[in-house]
């Protein structure tokens, strides 16, 4: 009898489902015109497959998902939690915006997914996971756009920093414009405390949030608590796509963490980003703050809860931890590895989503005549080499900060306060590249394609990207400020200021000098600011962002 009861209460749900499909489909709320379309070989199924097992008894759901999320757009939904062993072998239903999906739970643990790809919606849904002993409902869902925030101090310097340090209600409007924006969700998985962790510096994963609370809504306490850089990075995205994509913002932001804390088990084994010791049985990574057992730890901790939460993209500032030179060569292979793991995780359609890496500022020494302490680091060579990770990680792209603080007097340019101006241009990117509002060219600048020496080693051609109707200056002349380049071989490499740095054609520049050049970099000193010591742009005065060929031996510059 009971069987009999579980199949008829399946067959209402399936045909209340294909009802609120067709409604759906009606009011362009999915993609699809039918129960199932294929596009760009992704089949799209609102009604799942129904499975012949019983319901469980007792399951939880991941508490990644809350009451005010936000779920990707165009992307297949995947719900997932934990249940007891005893309930192996049974299942757990769900249901979305007329989408219906089962899953069965196999080694304690399930994951169901939602197969239609939906709009973006401004209205609250409820997405309802059940079986016929139990029921959770999470209210108030939208579907929008997801970005994860992932980086250290910057990520971390909270809006209630931004408005003390700025005191200039121009800035982000101050406290007085927060308000509750009803299409801005934010989750904040910072250093936590409470749950279950996994020993630092080991190859536990904590495969449940760890935080106290998850999704909530922009109101006063949690705005201020929040990411400068992204919450005024999802208010002026909002701003530009007219209130009709909701955004939710991910945001993982731990202070003084070099980037071996930031990458996952699988990166860390395969670059060596980090040592054991077998005495410990911990991983140590390096950097500053490469404390024992920082390996892989922020990964394992804070970011694995959400390897299957689809998402739009990735915001990145991070890297003042691996500041010295034998850092940052290596730096780029570190972030393709993991940016690569990251896609082959997160999203079943969209794998390849784009990645925007948030260029550090001009930072400038403490002045002669300062009392006082003075917050410094330097800061150029890794900015420099991380301006040339689109030359190698497609979909990456960098937003350039060197015209955006020139205060030589504040104690802590390494933490700038121009976050409001950060998050505005970053914006103005991911809304050309993600939601097509613009023209890259008329928000973005110049960014390297390729180097090409010449046989002698005296010239060097630099092809870009981006240049909109061709290379300019800042002051319109053909002399490019701001680029070093390097002579002499891998044991006594030097940074000298070439001979010349002229445009030569739309996209290109040439540089000569009067020694064999190994390479060439921009935006190569921690004080470069655009304007007075760099001044390259394109045809719509967007800055380009900072680069470093590193060293080229000759069979890499033929």
């Amino acid at each position: 009898m009971k069987k009999r009861v579980c199949k008829n209460y399946v067959a209402i749900i399936l045909l209340i489902s294909m009802l609120l499909s067709l409604f759906a489909c009606d009011n362009n709320v999915g993609e699809s015109d039918d129960t199932e379309e294929e596009t760009d070989g992704i089949t799209d199924v609102m009604i799942g497959e129904t499975l012949e097992a019983e319901y469980a008894s007792e399951f939880t759901i991941s508490r990644v998902f809350a009451n005010d999320m936000v779920v990707q757009r165009n992307e297949h939904i995947r719900v997932w939690g934990f249940a007891p062993e005893s309930e192996n072998g049974k299942k757990v239903s769900g249901e979305f915006k007329g989408m219906f999906a089962e899953a069965l739970i196999e080694d304690g643990e399930w994951c169901l997914t939602f197969g239609a790809r939906l709009e973006a919606d401004t209205t609250p849904a409820q997405m309802k996971i059940y079986t016929d002993k139990k029921t959770v409902r999470f209210d108030g869902v939208l579907v929008g756009d997801v970005y994860m925030v992932i980086g250290q101090s910057n990520v971390e310097y909270s809006v209630s920093t931004h408005i003390a340090n700025t005191n200039d209600a121009t800035q982000g409007g101050g406290q007085a414009a927060i308000t509750d924006n009803s299409i801005i969700r934010l989750l904040r998985n910072n250093k936590t405390s409470g749950g279950q962790f996994p020993t630092a510096g080991t190859t536990e994963v904590c495969k449940d949030l760890g935080a106290t609370k998850s999704w909530t809504k922009t109101t006063l306490q949690d705005t201020l608590e929040f990411s400068a850089i992204g919450y005024y990075f999802a208010t002026e995205l909002v701003d530009k796509t007219d209130g009709q994509i909701p955004v939710g913002l991910i945001e993982v932001g731990f202070s003084g963490a070099p980037i071996g804390m930031f990458v996952s088990n699988e990166v860390a084994d395969a670059l060596g980003t980090d040592t054991y010791n077998e005495k410990t049985g911990l991983y140590t990574t390096t950097g500053v703050n490469a404390h024992e057992g920082s390996g892989r730890y922020l990964y394992n901790r804070h970011i694995y809860p959400f390897e299957r939460y689809a998402i739009a993209g990735l915001v990145w500032y991070q890297g003042e931890s691996n500041n010295s030179l034998e850092e940052a060569m290596k730096y780029n292979k570190t972030f393709t590895a993991l940016v690569e793991y990251m896609r082959s995780t997160h999203n079943l359609v969209n794998k390849k989503f784009p990645v925007f890496i948030v260029e550090f500022p001009t930072i400038y020494k403490k002045p002669a005549k300062f009392t006082g302490t003075w917050h410094f680091m330097e800061l150029g060579v890794i900015r420099s080499y991380m301006g040339s990770i689109p030359m190698t990680l497609e979909n990456s792209y960098v937003s350039a900060s060197s015209d955006l603080w020139a205060d030589k007097y504040f104690f802590n340019s390494l933490h700038p306060y121009c976050k409001f101006e950060q998050a505005t241009r970053l914006a103005d990117i991911v809304a050309s590249v993600v939601c097509k509002e613009s023209e890259l060219a008329d928000v973005m600048g110049p960014v390297l394609k390729q180097i090409e020496i010449s046989e002698d080693g005296l010239s060097a051609t630099l092809t870009f990207e981006n240049v909109g109707d061709g290379l300019q200056t800042e002051d319109g002349g053909t002399a490019v400020k701001g680029m070093i380049v390097f002579c002499g071989d891998t044991n006594g490499m030097k940074t000298e200021v070439p001979q010349s740095v002229e445009i030569t054609a739309k996209n290109q520049i040439t540089v000569t000098h009067n020694k064999k050049i190994s390479g060439v970099a921009y935006n190569y000193a921690s004080d470069d600011f655009y304007g007075d010591s760099l001044n390259l742009c394109n045809s719509a005065g967007c800055p380009a962002s900072a680069f470093n060929t590193g060293f080229i031996t000759e069979d890499q510059a033929r």
